[in-house]
């Protein structure tokens, strides 16, 4: 990719930050292509980077036993996955599979701790995201037929 600078500037997760921000940011981020049908991250494996999409569409999935795969999120340029592993330290909770080609920027752990420690508002966008993504998965948990759910 050329330009990361210019790409983050209009990712909506970080237009609260400023130029040097931003450019401490960029620098932290490598590129990443993938193709169509590849599976970025799988559920239940250790998380260790943050995704950012440049280009393409994933699918969140998530994988029962003895069940299709479940779609929960689509996600498309400038949506992000892979941070809730770097917030609590747990597996993966989905797998994030390409639905076409995908390019990517990738933040790793150690330098997501060093962003968000040097620049506390990136925390607090991530947080905003992260209660609406919670507030969609109760809505889509409200259109299921509760009669149908097994609960352990």
């Amino acid at each position: 990719m050329k330009n990361k600078l210019e790409y983050i500037r209009h990712v909506p997760l970080f237009t609260s930050l400023g130029d040097e921000e931003l450019g401490f940011l960029a620098t932290l981020l490598t590129s990443h292509t993938f193709k169509a049908d590849h599976c970025i991250v799988h559920a239940n494996e250790p998380g260790n980077a943050l995704f950012i999409i440049v280009e393409g569409q994933v699918n969140v999935l998530l994988q029962g036993k003895n069940v299709q795969p479940i779609v929960i999120n689509e996600l498309g340029p400038g949506d992000f996955f892979g941070e809730m592993s770097l917030i609590d330290e747990q597996p993966r909770s989905a797998d994030v599979v390409c639905v076409t080609p995908v390019t990517c920027l990738q933040l790793n752990r150690a330098d997501f701790q060093k962003t968000i420690h040097r620049y506390p508002t990136l925390m607090s966008e991530l947080l905003k995201e992260l209660c609406l993504r919670l507030r969609h998965a109760n809505d889509m948990i409200r259109g299921v037929n509760i009669s149908q759910m097994y609960i352990y």
